[in-house]
C-alpha cells in the first residue's frame, strides 16, 4: 500500500488548487485496496484554537472533539496512518443532495485510517475518516470525523451520539490517489466547522466535494437494506 505526501499530491494535482480563495465558512472491513489523505503540516493545534471559532457543541461532543484536536495538525494524522482518498460525493443517490462545481469554494479532502476500519467497531475517539478543508494558501484545516462500519445485507443501522448512520452507500474508484472499494454505514460530525445544514448532516453547502478526478461518487448497495424506517 502506497503512502501519500502533501507533496506527492500537491505535485499531482497542481498549482491551480492552491488559488482558492480563502473562506470561513467510514468502522468497516476494507473491500479491496485501501486509500484515502495524507496530507502534511499545517497550524499547530493551540493556534488553529486560537485563531478560529468553533461550533457550539453539547459537553458530550466537546470531550469528543478535544480528545481528537490532536489532528488539526496533519502530520498527527499521518503519523496515526490515516491515508488520502479524496472526497465521496453522495449527490446521485437517492436523497443525496446534488450540487455543482463551484469555484469560490474551498476544496475538500477526506482521510481514512484502514486500522481502524477493520476493527468492525465504533470508537468516538477514534474516527475512521477526518475531513479537510482546502486553505487559500494550501493548508488543509480540520472541518469534520466520519464514522463508519462495514455494510453487509444482515448489518443493523449502527447508532452513535444518539444519531442514526446514513447509508449504506458503495464507494468504488480509482482515483490518481488509490484504489478503494468501500461499502459501509456512516456518520459526519462537523466539529470544526459550522454546517447550516446541521452537525450530522452528511454534505455541507460551504465545502463541497470538488470535481477534479479524485471525487468519489457514492452508489447504493448492491443488495437490499433492512431498514425499519423504509416502508415495504
Amino acid at each position: 500500500m502506497g503512502f501519500i505526501t502533501r507533496g506527492w499530491l500537491d505535485k499531482q494535482r497542481g498549482e491551480d488548487l492552491m488559488q482558492l480563495p480563502a473562506q470561513q465558512a467510514q468502522t468497516m472491513r476494507v473491500l479491496g485496496s485501501a486509500s484515502v489523505l495524507a496530507i502534511a503540516l499545517c497550524t499547530s493545534p493551540s493556534l488553529a484554537l486560537a485563531q478560529e471559532s468553533l461550533p457550539q457543541l453539547p459537553q458530550k461532543l466537546e470531550v469528543v472533539r478535544t480528545s481528537l484536536a490532536k489532528y488539526m495538525d496533519l502530520a498527527q494524522s499521518e503519523t496515526d496512518f490515516y491515508m488520502a482518498m479524496g472526497c465521496i460525493y453522495y449527490g446521485d443517490i437517492e436523497g443525496g443532495i446534488p450540487h455543482k462545481f463551484d469555484p469560490t469554494k474551498p476544496g475538500q479532502m477526506t482521510q481514512i485510517n484502514y486500522t481502524n476500519l477493520i476493527d468492525d467497531t465504533l470508537n468516538p475517539e477514534k474516527p475512521e475518516g477526518l475531513i479537510y478543508e482546502q486553505t487559500a494558501n494550501g493548508d488543509y484545516r480540520l472541518s469534520a470525523a466520519v464514522y463508519m462500519l462495514q455494510a453487509g445485507p444482515d448489518t443493523k443501522r449502527p447508532k452513535l451520539f444518539g444519531q442514526e448512520f446514513e447509508g449504506p452507500v458503495v464507494a468504488d474508484k480509482s482515483t490518481p490517489l488509490q484504489r478503494i472499494n468501500l461499502t459501509v454505514y456512516d456518520l459526519h460530525v462537523w466539529f470544526w466547522r459550522e454546517n447550516p445544514d446541521g452537525l450530522f448532516t452528511r454534505t455541507n453547502p460551504d465545502l463541497p466535494c470538488r470535481f477534479d478526478s479524485y471525487e468519489i461518487r457514492a452508489q447504493p448497495p448492491p443488495f437490499p437494506v433492512n431498514d425499519p424506517r423504509i416502508s415495504p
